[in-house]
């Protein structure tokens, strides 16, 4: 038999007015709205790059995970836990918010789909 919670247990559900201004507070801890905007942009300039340079981007990094910083590679290899490491790398010495980065493993031969 299912027993209720006491009272204390249960978590309580802000309102509408707690949730934006905890909402605003995480925007700001993380540099406010204009940094959320252009981390938004890396990516999806990031993404626009790798889509308009694909083929390319495979013959170069086949069966690689990659991770695009606007309209360049600047991690990229074959193991995940190589591609962690590089990645904590690059991240630490650059000073990049990871947000601002597109990734992708570019599979050699993807996998084909049933319909």
């Amino acid at each position: 038999m299912k027993q209720a919670k006491p009272e204390a247990a249960r978590a309580r559900i802000p309102d509408k007015a707690e949730g934006e201004a905890l909402l605003r507070t995480v925007i700001e801890a993380f540099g406010g709205e204009e940094n959320r905007a252009a981390m938004r942009a890396d990516r999806d300039a990031g993404r626009a790059y790798l889509e308009a340079h694909y083929d390319e981007l495979l013959a170069r990094y086949p069966d690689e995970q990659i991770a695009v910083l606007r309209d360049r590679v600047v991690v990229h290899a074959a193991e995940q836990q190589e591609f962690g490491r590089l990645l904590e790398e690059y991240l630490a010495e650059e000073g990049t918010d990871p947000a601002r980065l597109y990734g992708r493993y570019m599979a050699s031969d993807p996998p084909l789909l049933a319909v």
